[in-house]
């Protein structure tokens, strides 16, 4: 015993060591003293590791000097201890996000335990990391809950303002602008976002009329100030634009983009040496730079990238484009550098997910729009690319390059006519000779080969030796089957570029088409060799390896396959499962949708699709997967599972519909009948319940634990609580295992209802099956509840006897709170068995510094429930506790703020008049 008592004394030793250093640093750090406090929370962490404040403190002083990964394992291992995650959630989504630690950030749940402020926070810092990896529907549904849980916050006002901006939602953001200065009229950024908008929809003197009514609101911002200097310069006011540029360097004399505006206006105003000199200038402070700082300067990072494109160093201007875009992910000539990386090293898939995100901002912009339908011409997504040419013909219908492409388009959807009469009609004032290699083109399409011959002859007449041209009266020969006249085309072609894919490829056909088997399989080995990724070399390479066996290897088989024939259904159907079956649901949704493509609106692929969005908590995209398994679903299974997904959603009604047809589909299957008269109640469905009930109740008897616990629950939702108490605690006699019935009939206890009747049932079957613990437990709970002590203390210490009971601490627990008053050292014992077995609780720490407190300890107890106070800030009890330990210490004006804190939360608790009691007594001193 004596040992015991010596290890307990050190133990509290090295807490209150720990204690004093946490306070020290505290004090230091509130003082601005951040080198001393680290000091100080490096003692408390070594004589106690888990201290949670002091822990939380270091990881918000790693973060705010910069040591973001260090900071951010300090906090998560706090939150894994249980530290509360009001107290640092700020920093650590700040730091998750400067990070790229997006995955981490969009992990951390909403709870219903964060503050409203924080609320905010997470759920803005949510929208930017959607923002960030391009996830914009999720995005957007973050900055409207932001906007609708803070409507006269400006950070939920610009944050949604300036995201429809980048998507050119403009009518949008004129609603929100126009709400927003209805409510706060004098609000500088409210007139600079309005400046932004007229900036976008091309309404330039109109931007710079709001960007100097923000000015005027508040003429030191420097983001306002750098708007207005580039609208000045925008619009020609050069003058007030070098004027202004000159009070920003006064400022921030090396800011890289005002200096580069500088020089542009230097330039426009014919100044040209200067602005060779202010460029000069900028170029030699970049090259001094050091990654890390061009990394948290995006004007540096484009200007970086820019360069780097400028010298063919395709690899380091990517990476920054990347990196830019996603900080301003509408700049048009970023977004045409890296589409153009992408295509000039054949990462074409690369180049159409960029275009297509960025299709809004490329939209006005002809070239990149072409682009981008010339991909989708490629990869045979017509519908895309007459749906994107539909757009561009508002602006450029009679431009040569659209025209051109249109045709194109036409022509890959079999509309040779209209395509052939459309270039036809119009009169090319560039390009010739392309539209007459197109009208060629579609000629052999079309199988008209004499005219694509004429168009053919007429080219070579004017260039006997253009490659395009022996090109096109190749394939011409190909397609009518004259296998020599076009290896004599095609060898022209390579006697002048020997590397030509298509002259070689097209070369081994006519060698395979005149048997030449060996010849053919000689160049397809070559071209292999030189581009091993062509799908059509891979056919035969994937054909051999579709019979792998392993999953892994299994993968690479079906992926290969697939690079060749994209529209093979088992193949994506096998894929998706074990990508599914591995967690992997990025990729099982990449064959889902490719699947959705091969089979009209097959039930399975919905459904998997539904199930997968609701796992990633992406709820509209699970609505709108789930409203199609609605209209496909068949069989009583598929309703079944299609219910639970509804569920899931929160659409109760349409689950106990789809429940209904599963029932109606398969009457005998009584799990269906069960989940139908649950739904039903919940809906408040009674007489629909009563008559699924009332069947039941036929065909399983009167005395079924599961009936009588629906009929109860009917009973329940009428308000009949009495009534319902009977029917819960009748199925708790049938079956005393049936923890369902028991729970509910102890749920309704704690509305007064059915004591006497709950105490002695469950007294009379514990005197019969002693081993009944979950039901000894409930009743020793309801009578701490009674404040019947004794009869909770014999049943509690039954409990304790006991070698398998869960959670054995709270009962430990309980039975301190209950001697605490009797027999303080007895409750401590109990107490610290508690902590003993679980030392992360708010209440088993609060009881034990409580205790620790009452006995005197006072240093003790302040470690004990600061740790506490850590796990759970909205607890009154520990504010009240808390409050009271720091007067005792003489820190009145901390103690006030503590027992004010328990009173503002609002929450019933069993201390509330003694807190107001103490509070009052202290501000009165």
């Amino acid at each position: 015993m004596r040992y015991l008592l010596c290890c307990f004394i050190s133990f509290y030793s090295c807490l209150a060591l720990a204690n004093s250093d946490y306070e020290k640093a505290l004090t230091a750090f509130n003082n601005q003293k951040v080198d001393e406090a680290y000091i100080h929370l490096k003692n408390a962490l070594n004589s106690q590791p888990d201290n949670l404040p002091a822990k939380l403190l270091m990881g918000k002083i790693l973060i705010e000097e910069g040591f973001y990964d260090d900071g951010i394992s300090v906090l998560e291992e706090a939150g894994m201890q249980g530290a509360d995650i009001n107290l640092y959630l700020r920093e650590l989504a700040a730091a998750l996000l400067i990070t790229n630690d997006f995955d981490k950030l969009l992990a951390i749940k909403e709870s219903s335990k964060l503050s409203i402020e924080n609320q905010l926070n997470l759920i803005l810092y949510k929208g930017n990391a959607y923002v960030a990896i391009e996830n914009i529907e999720q995005a957007r549904i973050e900055y409207n809950k932001a906007y609708r849980l803070a409507p006269l916050d400006i950070r939920a006002i610009s944050s949604l303002a300036n995201f429809e901006l980048s998507q050119q939602h403009f009518t949008e953001v004129e609603k929100i602008l126009n709400s927003a200065g209805q409510k706060l009229p004098a609000h500088s950024h409210i007139w600079y976002l309005k400046g932004q908008l007229a900036k976008q929809m091309g309404k330039q003197s109109l931007a710079l009329k709001h960007y100097r009514s923000a000015m005027e609101l508040s003429g030191e911002d420097p983001i306002i100030q750098r708007a207005l200097a580039y609208q000045y310069s925008l619009l020609g006011y050069l003058a007030e634009a070098q004027e202004l540029l000159e009070k920003i360097l006064k400022d921030t004399p090396d800011d890289p983009f005002v200096n580069l505006l500088k020089s542009q206006v230097l330039k426009d105003s014919a100044q040209e040496s200067e602005a060779l000199e202010v460029l000069s200038q900028v170029s030699d402070k970049l090259s001094q730079l050091s990654d890390q700082q061009r990394a948290e300067d995006m004007t540096l990072i484009y200007v970086t990238a820019a360069a780097a494109y400028l010298q063919n160093n395709f690899e380091l201007a990517q990476t920054n484009l990347k990196q830019y875009l996603k900080l301003s992910p509408n700049d048009l000539t970023a977004i045409s550098m890296l589409s153009n990386i992408y295509i000039q090293q054949k990462q074409f898939d690369k180049a159409e997910d960029l275009l297509e995100q960025k299709e809004l901002a490329i939209i006005s912009d002809l070239v990149l729009s072409l682009k981008l339908v010339d991909i989708y011409l490629n990869n045979n997504r017509m519908f895309k690319a007459e749906y994107l040419l539909e757009k561009l013909a508002r602006d450029f219908s009679n431009d040569d390059r659209f025209v051109l492409m249109k045709a194109n388009v036409l022509a890959k959807s079999k509309r040779y006519n209209d395509a052939l009469s459309l270039l036809s009609n119009h009169k090319p004032q560039t390009n010739i000779s392309s539209y007459a290699m197109t009208t060629g083109l579609i000629f052999i399409t079309k199988g008209d080969f004499e005219s694509a011959q004429k168009v053919a002859s007429t080219l070579l007449q004017e260039n006997p030796s253009s490659i395009d041209f022996l090109m096109l009266s190749g394939l011409i020969a190909l397609k009518q089957e004259q296998w020599q006249q076009a290896l004599h085309l095609f060898d022209k072609i390579l006697i002048q570029d020997s590397s030509n894919f298509s002259a070689r490829f097209n070369s081994a056909t006519a060698h395979a088409a005149l048997n030449n088997t060996q010849q053919a399989l000689d160049i397809v080995k070559s071209l292999l060799n030189d581009v091993p990724d062509s799908a059509d070399a891979q056919v035969l390479h994937a054909k051999l390896l579709r019979d792998s066996g392993s999953t892994e290897q299994a993968i690479l088989q079906l992926k290969s396959t697939q690079n060749i024939d994209a529209k093979n259904i088992e193949v994506a159907t096998v894929l998706a499962q074990i990508y599914m079956n591995n967690g992997n649901y990025e990729e099982a949704l990449v064959e889902l949708n490719r699947l959705s493509k091969l089979r009209f609106l097959h039930f399975s692929d919905v459904a998997d699709k539904a199930f997968i969005y609701i796992r990633t908590n992406q709820l509209s995209l699970a609505q709108k997967n789930v409203g199609i398994a609605i209209g496909v679903a068949e069989s009583a299974e598929q309703f079944f599972r299609l219910a639970q997904l509804q569920q899931q959603i929160g659409d109760l009604a349409g689950a106990y519909n789809s429940i209904q047809k599963a029932a109606a589909k398969q009457p005998e299957h009584l799990v269906y009948q069960f989940e139908q008269a649950q739904l039903a109640i919940q809906l408040n469905k009674t007489s629909d319940a009563q008559n699924i009930i009332a069947k039941l109740r036929q065909k399983l008897g009167n005395n079924n634990a599961n009936v009588k616990v629906l009929e109860g629950d009917v009973l329940a939702k009428s308000n009949k609580k009495k009534a319902a108490f009977n029917k819960y605690i009748s199925a708790y006699k049938l079956t005393p295992y049936f923890d369902k019935a028991l729970i509910k009939s102890y749920q309704l206890t704690l509305s007064n209802i059915g004591h006497k009747q709950f105490s002695q049932t469950l007294e009379s079957t514990l005197a019969k099956q002693t081993d009944l613990h979950f039901s000894r437990n409930l009743l020793a709970d309801f009578y701490l509840n009674q404040q019947q002590l004794d009869k909770a203390k014999g049943h509690y210490l039954i409990l304790i006897e006991q070698a398998e009971i869960p959670n054995k601490a709270f009962i430990f627990n309980n039975l301190a709170n209950i001697f605490i008053n009797d027999d303080i050292t007895q409750a401590e014992q109990y107490a610290q068995q508690a902590l003993e077995l679980s030392d992360n609780n708010t209440a088993i720490l609060d009881t034990n510094g409580w205790i620790a407190t009452k006995q005197g300890k006072l240093e003790q107890g302040l470690a004990l429930l600061r740790q506490a106070y850590t796990l759970n800030s909205n607890d009154p009890a520990v504010n009240y506790h808390l409050g009271y330990t720091l007067n005792k210490l003489a820190r009145t004006g901390e103690a006030i703020k503590s027992l004010q804190d328990a009173l503002d939360l609002n929450v019933d608790f069993a201390e509330s008049e003694q807190t107001k009691s103490l509070l009052e007594e202290l501000k009165k001193q």
